[in-house]
C-alpha cells in the first residue's frame, strides 16, 4: 500500500473533519496531553530510551508508510507481542481497512467487516481501550463463529482507539500469546504513547502533499517537502510534542540551551527567548554540576548516560520548587542531549512526610518493643504466680481432704457416745441433762454434715469423686427421699407435698449423688421456711429445642431470694442465714449448693434458682432425657 492510498483511507475515515485534523492548532485538539506525564515517568529507563529511539527513527524515514510500519514493528519488539496493526474505520459502511501491519512493510490494505471484530466495535462505540484476556470466555466474543474463534483462541487482544474531537476514526490492534497476567500496565502505557505518536505522525505527513479533498471539506495549506536538516528539526519537535506535559530542554555539546518547550518555560519561570540565551549551568546550581557529572559517569553501560536527579529551584518571581531532572543523550546525535524536567515539589514533601512518619513509627516501635518486653516479664511473673497458687490450691485441697477425714472419725465416736447417754443406758438422766445431750447430738450432726460436705468438695476439686451411673426409675428415688424428709418437715411443722407423674421414668444416673442433691435442696427449704409453710417436691418431663429432659423442682413459701443472692448461691463458701435466730442462725459453710451444681452438671444437666424476697424460692435441676447410652459407667465430677 503506497502513501497516497493511506491518505485517501484517512480522508474517508475522518470525512468532513479531515481538514480540521490536518490543521488542528494547538495539537492538544487531538487529545489531552496531561495524562502522559505520569506515563512517561512510570516507565522503566530502558523503555524510555527505546521510545526516544523510535522518535529518532520516526522522522528520518521519508515515506510516512515506512514510518508507520517502523512504529508498529517497534511495538512488537518492545512488548514482545505476536501482532500489531493499524486499522482505519468507516462508520457508515461498518468496515475497516488494515492500513499497516508489522509483518510486511509493503502490506496491501485489507478491508474487514467490523461485525467480525466485536473488540473493535466496542472501542468504536465507547471510545475506550478494550482488552480481551481470554476470547473463549469473554461474553463480548460469543457472537463469533467457530472458525472465527479459532484464529484468536490462544491470544489476548487489546484495542486502543484513535480519537479526534471525541470520535473514533481508527484503532491500534495488538495481540499477544495468552498468559495468566494478560496485558500488563506497562504494555498498556507504552501502547498509549505509541498511539499518541501515530496521531502526530498522521498530521505531519500531509506536509508531503495530499490528494483531493472530499466534497464539503475545508481547504488547507500544504507545506513544501522537508530537507534532511528540517527532518532533524521535525524529529526534535516530535520529541517535544510527545513530552509536552514534561519540561524539555535541548542542549548542544557545550550544554548551551538550543530549544525549550512550553512546560520547561513554565517550570523554570524563565521566558523562552531568555532560556535560549542561557547555559545549562545557569539553570542548575553550581554545587550540583559535579554531582551530575559523577552520576552520568556512574550510569550503567546499557543506559547510555541516562541519569535522574533532583535539585531545588527558585524562579525569578520567587516561587520555590523541587525539580526532578533526567538527562539523556540523543541516539545517533552525539552533539545533542535532552533534559526532562518534572515538578517533584509535592513528591519531595511527601517523601519528607514519610521520612518523618518513619521516624515516628521507629520511635513507637521501640516503645512497643520495650512494652512487649515488659509484658513478657510480667507474663513470666504471672505464670510463676499461677504455678505457686496452683500448688497452694492443691496443698489446701489435700489438707482439707485429710483434715475432714481425720475429724470425721472422732466426731462419729463423740456423737455415738452422746446418743448412748441420751438413751439412758448407763443410767437415768434428769431433764436438764437430756436437754444438754440433745443439743450436743444436734450440733454433732450439723458438724458431721459440714465435714462430709467439705470432704465431698475436696474430692470433687481433686477429681477423686466419680459418678456410679446406672439405669433405674428416678421416681422411686424421689418418693424415697420424700418419705425421709417428711419426718423432718413434720417436726418443723412444715407441710412437705409431693407431685410426681404416674408412669415410671428411666434415666441413667447415680442414685446416691442425685439423692444427695435432693436432700440438700429440701433441707435448705426447711431451713428457710417458717412453721406453717409449704414445700412442694415435683417433677415432669419437658422438651426444648428438639431435646428432651427430666426436670425436678423444690418450691417453698419461705423468705425467698434477693437478686444478689441468685447470682452467687451456687458458688462455694457462700453460707446464708436460716429462719432461726441465735447461734444456729447461720448453718453450714456454703458448700452444699456448689456440690449440688457440680453433681447435676456431671450428669449433663443444669441447676438454677427462682424467686423474690419474701415470696418464697424454687430450685430446679434437669437430667438428660431420653436415655444416652454413652453416659453409662463412671464419670468424673471435676470434668
Amino acid at each position: 500500500m503506497d502513501d497516497g492510498l493511506i491518505q485517501k483511507i484517512l480522508v474517508n475515515s475522518l470525512g468532513d473533519r479531515f481538514s480540521r485534523f490536518a490543521t488542528a492548532d494547538p495539537p492538544d485538539s487531538i487529545g489531552p496531553l496531561e495524562a502522559f506525564e505520569s506515563i512517561l515517568y512510570s516507565l522503566d529507563k530502558r523503555d524510555l530510551i527505546r521510545i526516544l529511539e523510535v522518535i529518532q527513527l520516526f522522522s528520518t524515514i521519508l515515506s510516512p508508510r515506512l514510518a508507520l510500519h517502523t512504529l508498529v514493528k517497534k511495538i512488537t519488539e518492545i512488548l514482545q507481542v505476536s501482532h500489531c496493526s493499524m486499522i482505519l474505520l468507516d462508520r457508515e459502511q461498518e468496515t475497516g481497512t488494515v492500513a499497516i501491519s508489522h509483518e510486511d512493510p509493503d502490506f496491501d490494505g485489507v478491508s474487514i467487516a467490523l461485525g467480525d471484530y466485536p473488540e473493535i466495535l466496542r472501542s468504536l462505540q465507547t471510545g475506550n481501550i478494550t482488552v480481551v484476556e481470554n476470547p473463549a470466555k469473554d461474553p463480548l466474543m460469543h457472537s463469533l463463529k467457530k472458525d472465527q474463534m479459532s484464529r484468536i483462541k490462544d491470544v489476548s487482544i487489546m484495542v486502543l482507539p484513535w480519537l479526534f474531537q471525541g470520535q473514533v476514526f481508527g484503532v491500534l490492534l495488538v495481540r499477544k500469546q495468552m498468559s495468566e497476567e494478560g496485558f500488563t500496565i506497562r504494555e498498556v502505557r507504552i501502547c498509549q504513547l505509541m498511539v499518541r505518536m501515530v496521531l502526530g505522525a498522521l498530521r505531519r505527513m500531509y506536509c508531503a502533499g495530499l490528494p483531493d479533498l472530499p466534497a464539503g471539506s475545508e481547504p488547507y495549506e500544504v507545506a513544501a517537502p522537508s530537507e534532511q536538516g528540517s527532518r532533524r528539526t521535525a524529529d526534535l519537535h516530535a520529541a517535544f510534542f510527545l513530552a509536552g506535559p514534561v519540561g524539555v530542554l535541548l542542549l548542544d555539546k557545550d550544554d548551551r540551551i538550543q530549544e525549550a518547550n512550553p512546560r520547561a518555560v513554565e517550570l523554570l519561570g524563565i521566558g523562552r527567548e531568555k532560556l535560549l540565551s542561557l547555559h545549562f549551568r545557569d539553570i542548575v546550581p553550581d554545587e550540583w554540576i559535579e554531582q551530575i557529572r559523577r552520576m552520568r559517569k556512574a550510569a550503567p553501560p546499557g543506559e547510555k548516560g541516562l541519569s535522574r536527579y533532583r535539585f531545588p529551584h527558585q524562579t525569578p518571581a520567587g516561587h520555590k520548587r523541587s525539580l526532578s531532572v533526567e538527562r539523556h543523550a540523543l541516539p545517533g546525535e552525539g552533539e545533542y542531549s535532552l533534559v526532562f524536567f518534572r515538578d517533584a515539589t509535592k513528591e519531595k514533601q511527601m517523601q519528607e512526610n514519610l521520612k518523618h512518619q518513619a521516624e515516628e513509627l521507629q520511635t513507637i516501635n521501640l516503645s512497643l518493643r520495650d512494652a512487649r518486653a515488659d509484658l513478657l516479664n510480667r507474663n513470666e511473673e504471672l505464670l510463676a504466680t499461677n504455678e505457686r497458687l496452683d500448688q497452694t490450691n492443691k496443698t489446701k485441697t489435700h489438707f482439707l481432704a485429710v483434715a475432714t477425714h481425720e475429724i470425721r472419725t472422732p466426731l462419729s465416736i463423740i456423737m455415738g457416745y452422746n446418743r448412748f447417754l441420751f438413751q439412758e443406758k448407763p443410767g437415768e438422766l434428769n431433764s436438764e441433762q437430756k436437754r444438754i445431750l440433745d443439743e450436743s447430738v444436734q450440733s454433732c450432726e450439723r458438724l458431721l454434715n459440714i465435714v462430709n460436705e467439705m470432704l465431698d468438695f475436696s474430692r470433687i476439686e481433686s477429681g477423686n469423686l466419680k459418678l456410679q451411673n446406672q439405669q433405674s426409675d428416678v421416681l422411686g428415688l424421689l418418693r424415697r427421699v420424700y418419705r425421709q424428709m417428711k419426718l423432718i418437715s413434720d417436726r418443723e411443722q412444715i407441710d412437705l407435698a409431693l407431685n410426681l407423674p404416674e408412669a415410671p421414668v428411666l434415666l441413667i444416673h447415680d442414685p446416691d449423688r442425685i439423692e444427695q442433691v435432693l436432700v440438700n435442696l429440701i433441707s435448705n427449704a426447711i431451713k428457710f421456711t417458717p412453721a406453717g409453710g409449704v414445700i412442694t417436691l415435683s417433677a415432669r418431663e419437658r422438651a426444648q429445642n428438639g431435646s428432651g429432659f427430666f426436670e425436678v423442682s423444690i418450691s417453698d413459701t419461705g423468705v425467698g431470694l434477693s437478686g444478689s443472692m441468685k447470682d452467687k448461691i451456687f458458688k462455694e463458701y457462700q453460707p446464708f442465714l436460716s429462719k432461726e435466730p441465735g447461734p444456729s442462725h447461720q448453718k453450714g459453710v456454703g458448700l452444699g449448693l456448689a456440690i449440688s451444681k457440680k453433681i447435676v452438671e456431671a450428669h449433663g444437666g443444669r441447676i438454677w434458682a427462682e424467686g423474690e424476697t419474701g415470696q418464697g424460692a424454687t430450685f430446679r435441676f434437669t437430667l438428660p432425657f431420653p436415655l444416652r447410652e454413652h453416659a453409662r459407667g463412671e464419670r468424673n465430677l471435676s470434668a
